[in-house]
C-alpha cells in the first residue's frame, strides 16, 4: 500500500538542466541586493510529514517533536 508523495502547491525542484540559469539570476539579484545594504537569509525548508514519517516509522521521537 505505496502512498505518492506529491510536491506542496508551489514548490519545484530545480534541475541540472535549470541550475545555471538560475545560479546566475541568484548571483545578479544578491550582488545588486548587497549594493542596496541587504544582508541574505535563509528560509526554513519545507517538506510534507509523510515523506519523514513513512521513511522512518509513524510514531519516532523524530517524528512527534519536529512536525
Amino acid at each position: 500500500m505505496s502512498k505518492t508523495i506529491k510536491t506542496l502547491r508551489g514548490m519545484h525542484d530545480v534541475l541540472p538542466g535549470q541550475t545555471p540559469g538560475w545560479s546566475r539570476l541568484e548571483s545578479t539579484l544578491s550582488q545588486t541586493a548587497r549594493h542596496y545594504g541587504y544582508q541574505e537569509i535563509r528560509m526554513p525548508i519545507v517538506e510534507q510529514t509523510a515523506l519523514f514519517s513513512r521513511g522512518i516509522g509513524e510514531v519516532t521521537d523524530i517524528v512527534e517533536k519536529e512536525m
